[in-house]
């Protein structure tokens, strides 16, 4: 194993999460290590789904979100199917239109997804060390010691400011830190399968389907052909000690989705777990994505809730390596759990929820499937205003706020609690005209300051010299700023990923002023 220098910031794990957060970090300047057990990257679809939210993260790394959306498949519908005939149906298309520069919901599979994260990553001079496993970590002093095991045996010894653990539901990194992470497991067993198969597959469209009281998702991928399934092992076969194979589920397949399978790409069976860490961070150590947090696949969240903490997270490590002797970087540290697991702990809820209903033989289970879902839904999509906008808010993790969890976000500005866009909350997307958005001012992923109107000559001078907080003005006039919540002339303070520091009027600035050197803002 070659001898690489010691890097401020080892990260454990290279799915999308580890890729991500190393993405991020390069591009700001900070050095890595990315290890992976596994000597190749992965070769199925495994998450598929990518959310709006998830793609502005990417967005602001030059080309990657392009790259993404040209590989993937953008969902038309959500169609709920009984025995295999459509019984109801949702239009997704571009319900987010207004929300977000990417108004859709995106499918593509994961070894797709990696190989794209993983080839940037490359372009950027860093690649990953596979066959790696982390052996053991011990924090000692400002350092923490790791061992690392090669696919041959060989140890080394890398010395490091900070590690994160990327590294999926049994994280060594976890294991390493001691931290416990505790939940249970759903009843029953589930399948997922990536086939081609002939007959109605909806192109573009995502199929709920239900026989009795199976259960079966599939969606088309995109190559011609192809379709992800997910579904419930029928009941006669959950304890069957020989191993499941797609023959044994394939009368169920055929039964719920009408899908004549032709080959079988992969198949795996598996208990669904719902688990959360009870810390994410401890010291020197952070959790994110499976490491921390495990759920149930509905809605698609897991994936894109474990990029929002890499997003979250990255650009605070970069300022603890870069100013370690600031005495603000450990309580910028110190934000991430209470802002991330708060929302963990919240999803790991409502998914667990959604998901034992949905798979429940009983009658709120059929209320679910068989009037809920395939007559309520559609109904309330097509005539209820506002329906389909909270639902792609909701999905698409577009609606995620801190408010109220971590010091970052402060609200003392008179104007704060009186507008509906506060500190915490995501910026909003505000087109400015058919080539220009406020969101490409984030690609510089660092603090910056955004005025909706005009801005008033004395802010600059009430800032002080010292600070080089870029201030970005937008027209009021001709844009949605009005209709997203934003205040004319108000002064937003926007953080690295997105979301509001806080917000002042222009009267305001010696408050403005205070959290910059607060924060270490300069």
């Amino acid at each position: 194993m070659a001898n690489d220098p010691n890097p401020p910031i080892l990260i454990s794990g290279a799915g999308p999460t580890g890729l991500y957060l190393a993405l991020i970090l390069t591009t700001l300047k900070i050095p890595v290590m990315i290890v992976d057990k596994a000597l190749t990257s992965g070769t199925t679809s495994r998450a598929i789904v990518v959310h709006a939210r998830t793609i502005e993260y990417y967005s602001r790394i030059p080309g990657l979100a392009e790259e993404l959306i040209s590989q993937g498949m953008k969902v038309g519908c959500l169609n709920f199917r009984r025995e295999g005939a459509i019984r109801g149906s949702v239009p997704i298309g571009e319900i987010g239109t207004g929300v977000s520069r990417y108004p859709f919901i995106l499918t593509i599979p994961q070894d797709v997804h990696e190989h794209i994260l993983e080839e940037k990553l490359a372009s950027l001079g860093v690649k990953v060390r596979r066959g790696v496993t982390l052996v053991s970590a011990e924090e000692v002093s400002d350092k923490v010691n790791v061992k690392l095991q090669d696919v041959d045996g060989k140890e080394e010894i890398v010395k490091v400011s900070y590690v994160a653990g990327c590294d999926g539901a049994h994280s060594a990194v976890r294991k390493a830190a001691g931290l416990k992470m505790e939940g249970g497991t759903y009843a029953g067993r589930f399948f997922v399968a990536d086939v081609d198969a002939d007959g109605d597959k909806a192109w573009h469209a995502v199929n709920i389907c239900t026989a009795g009281s199976e259960f079966c998702i599939y969606v088309p991928l995109r190559r011609a052909g192809g379709a992800r399934l997910i579904g419930t092992v029928p009941k006669h076969l959950e304890d069957r000690e020989a191993d499941i194979s797609f023959e044994d589920v394939r009368p169920s397949v055929s039964r719920n989705t009408k899908l004549e399978v032709t080959r079988v790409e992969w198949f795996a069976t598996y208990k669904v777990h719902h688990r959360l860490a009870d810390k994410f961070r401890l010291g020197r150590f952070f959790l994110l994505g499976d490491a921390g947090h495990l759920h149930s696949p509905a809605g698609g969240q897991g994936m894109n809730t474990g990029l929002g903490d890499s997003a979250n997270l990255a650009w605070k490590l970069a300022e603890a390596v870069r100013n370690p002797s600031n005495p603000a970087a450990n309580d910028l540290l110190d934000t991430y759990e209470p802002e991330r697991q708060s929302f963990a702990k919240t999803l790991v809820s409502t998914t667990d929820q959604a998901f034992t209903t949905i798979t429940n033989p009983g009658l709120p289970g059929w209320l679910l499937r068989s009037v809920i879902m395939p007559i309520i839904a559609p109904f309330a999509f097509r005539n209820i205003p506002g329906v389909p906008l909270m639902a792609f808010m909701r999905v698409s993790q577009t609606a995620i706020t801190y408010r109220s969890l971590s010091p970052l976000a402060e609200n003392k500005s008179k104007i704060a609690t009186a507008s509906s866009v506060q500190a915490g909350d995501r910026l909003p997307w505000v087109k400015v005209d058919d080539t220009t958005d406020n969101y490409h001012k984030l690609e510089s992923q660092w603090w910056q300051l955004h005025v909706y109107g005009d801005l008033k000559k004395d802010v600059k001078n009430g800032l002080g010299a010292k600070n080089n907080t870029p201030i970005w003005t937008f027209p009021w006039k001709g844009t949605n700023a009005e209709s997203q919540g934003l205040r004319k002339d108000a002064i937003y303070l926007v953080r690295p990923d997105g979301h509001i520091g806080m917000v002042c009027e222009a009267s305001e600035v010696e408050m403005l002023s205070g959290y910059l050197e607060r924060w270490g803002i300069v």
